[in-house]
Parts: structure tokens; C-alpha cells; sequence
């Protein structure tokens, strides 16, 4: 990744920090405080998180990315955050290289039933910040994921400038933001939970239902056997989506 690239491609004044190795963009950009727009990419990240502590495989032909976002914002607005940048990838993937990726209600974006993506946002202190982590030019992914994992060149077989989405991605996400801190129109054609079968596990429980769609703050409504019921956090299955059927 080239810094010089990155920042030259952005249509905002960000600045723009390239590491060569660091255990997590996010947690690097929280301890940091950077200011909004502020991009940290890694070349190598070695303890890349997911939700609920899951690791992030990340290596040479991915992109690891941190956003930085306006910390005055209220805990509502904070949880439309992932949806909208959700929204950022999928329209800069599909500029990109043609693919129309989806997101999976709260933190991945997906293609072909296959994981793209995974986003994650986190607030520290004075601090929020965005991350994604995004499989561009693999090929190879580990035995345990190998099912359920995909890039844009394994669907493509096509190389990608890693510089060029970063760039695009953080434009895309800049311009959402300044419309304000609630969902695009756009994002409820992106999502494939609504409409689905699908299973929350919310502190050990399953819910199942029917996704209905979001409300404003972009928490998900799940239609079950005994009324409508709202999601904030937690884990959600989708049928046929990563072997749930």
C-alpha cells in the first residue's frame, strides 16, 4: 500500500498513516485518537479482531483498514455506523470489479454466500473508529474457512490496486456521513437478512423468525411465532448463508 496514493485518490482532507506491521488498525487508531477521516492501513495485521473476538485473518493480498469518525455522535447513531460503511464497501466493490455484494446484517459483507468482508466498529473514550477488513487478492484461505470465505479476485480472477479501494471506500463512507448518521435508502436492497429466515443467539438463546427489516438505528426487527422483536447486538443466522440451513 502507498500513502501517497491513498491520500492523492481522497476527495476530503484526511491524513493518512501506511504501518508495516501492527496488531490492529482499530485498536492502533483508538489508543491514537485521530481525527475524523483519518485512515491507518496495515501491510501486515497480526491480531485482527471480528465481533465477539473472533480473529481477522489478514495478510499481503488483503486490505486492513481503520476510519476515524466523528466521536460526538449519540449510542444510536453509533449503531447505524457499521451499516453505513457496510454500505460504502458494497458500492465500492461493485465499482471496482462488477460484483454485487451484500451485507449480512451487522458486520459482513458477502458475495455468493461467501464472506468479502467483515466490519468492525468500536468507541473508546473520546474515540470511535471503523474497520474492515476486506479479501482482495487472495486465493488460498485457510482450511477452517475455506468454505465460507471469498475474494474479489477468487470471483473475478482479476488482480485489484488495494490502494484504489481504500481510497474509494473512504470517499464513499465520507460523503454518506455528511448526509448524516442514519441508514441510506440504499442499504435495505444491500441486506440479505430481510426478508430470511434467520437465528439470533442473544446471550445464549435462539430467536427464530422472519427478518422484517431495521429501524432507524439500523437494529434489526425479526418477526417471531409471538410478535416483532428488536435486535441491537448479537449473532445472527441466516438461512443458507455459511452452512445454516
Amino acid at each position: 500500500m502507498d500513502k501517497e496514493i491513498i491520500k492523492k485518490g481522497l476527495c476530503y482532507n484526511g491524513e493518512v498513516l501506511v504501518l508495516e506491521e501492527t496488531p490492529s488498525t482499530n485498536t492502533y487508531s483508538l489508543e491514537n485518537k485521530l481525527n475524523p477521516g483519518d485512515i491507518v492501513v496495515a501491510k501486515k495485521q497480526t491480531q485482527g479482531k471480528g465481533r465477539t473476538g473472533k480473529q481477522w485473518i489478514s495478510n499481503t493480498n488483503s486490505i486492513a483498514v481503520t476510519i476515524s469518525v466523528n466521536p460526538d455522535i449519540t449510542p444510536t447513531q453509533l449503531t447505524a455506523i457499521p451499516l453505513i460503511f457496510g454500505v460504502a464497501v458494497c458500492n465500492t466493490i461493485k465499482e471496482v470489479s462488477g460484483l454485487d455484494a451484500k451485507i449480512k446484517w451487522p458486520n459482513d459483507i458477502v458475495y455468493n454466500k461467501k464472506k468479502l468482508c467483515g466490519i468492525l466498529c468500536e468507541a473508546k473514550q473520546n474515540s470511535v473508529v471503523c474497520g474492515a477488513g476486506i479479501n482482495v487478492n487472495d486465493t488460498d484461505f485457510p482450511e477452517e474457512i475455506k468454505n465460507i470465505a471469498t475474494s474479489l479476485k477468487a470471483e473475478t480472477n482479476t488482480t485489484f490496486d488495494r490502494n484504489e479501494i481504500i481510497y474509494k471506500v473512504a470517499n464513499k463512507f465520507n460523503e454518506l456521513l455528511t448526509k448524516g448518521y442514519t441508514i441510506p435508502s440504499e442499504f435495505s436492497a444491500l441486506c440479505v437478512n430481510i426478508g430470511r429466515d434467520v437465528v439470533a443467539t442473544i446471550n445464549g438463546k435462539e430467536i427464530k423468525g422472519i427478518c422484517k427489516g431495521t429501524d432507524q438505528s439500523g437494529a434489526l426487527i425479526i418477526t417471531t411465532k409471538t410478535g416483532d422483536i428488536t435486535i441491537n447486538s448479537g449473532e445472527v443466522s441466516v438461512r443458507g448463508f455459511y452452512g445454516y440451513y
